[in-house]
């Protein structure tokens, strides 16, 4: 019986791990199957106002890919292991809130900066990267993390499995806000040559569609 129920809370996050897969393959075909000349015409600049859905899935030589492959697929591994306990609704909540975050952040962040750079005329400038996807996915993580304290305390103070993935929730979830309070420019990764308006901006939608999507879920078993 405790198997069938582990798969069942498994397979409600089918479609988080279905989408993992399809972004990581389209971030891999862009980077693969495009040559530098073609992959230039995708990022977003004033000249290319097309990039705001297609530069999520181009990046700049195979360390930023990497890194940015790499931070993904772990936050939404971690996201997945440490939500198993919760209860189905808000399963099935963080993982649509996942879902919405993988293909609507690009589009969101990118017709924002579009605006920035062709109010200030900057022809210079151009973005590319799933950098502001995976900020989004931190900020689900940080607030389900947050949400789940009390309904954790309540439903699962009982379960030796549940009360590793509690203090592992709580853990990783303080980390990252004492990074963003203590450290920003750590947290947000300011660095020459960094889009860091892409990385807040990330951040700011997968924090506030966060908590529309999941706040009223967590309040029903509270």
């Amino acid at each position: 019986m405790g198997r069938r129920s582990k798969g069942a809370a498994a397979a409600d996050f089918g479609p988080q791990m279905v989408g993992t897969a399809i972004f990581v393959f389209l971030c891999l075909l862009f980077f693969f199957g495009l040559g530098e000349a073609e992959a230039s015409r995708l990022r977003l600049s004033v000249s290319q106002p097309w990039g705001i859905l297609t530069s999520t899935y181009i990046h700049i030589g195979s360390d930023h890919l990497f890194n940015n492959m790499l931070g993904f697929v772990v936050a939404s591994v971690i996201i997945f292991a440490a939500n198993l306990p919760a209860p189905r609704l808000v399963r099935r909540k963080i993982c649509a809130a996942f879902v919405y975050l993988l293909f609507l952040t690009g589009p969101i962040v990118g017709s924002v900066e579009y605006l920035i750079f062709f109010f200030y005329q900057r022809f210079d400038l151009s973005s590319c990267g799933a950098s502001d996807v995976v900020y989004a996915v931190i900020a689900l993580f940080i607030v389900s993390s947050a949400l789940s304290i009390p309904l954790s305390w309540k439903r699962f103070s009982r379960r030796r499995s549940a009360k590793l993935l509690f203090v592992m929730n709580v853990f990783l979830a303080f980390l990252l806000i004492s990074s963003l309070v203590y450290t920003p420019e750590v947290f947000f990764s300011v660095a020459p040559g960094v889009d860091v308006a892409a990385h807040i901006g990330g951040f700011l939608v997968g924090l506030l569609l966060s908590i529309y999507l999941l706040l009223p879920a967590y309040k029903r078993y509270l």
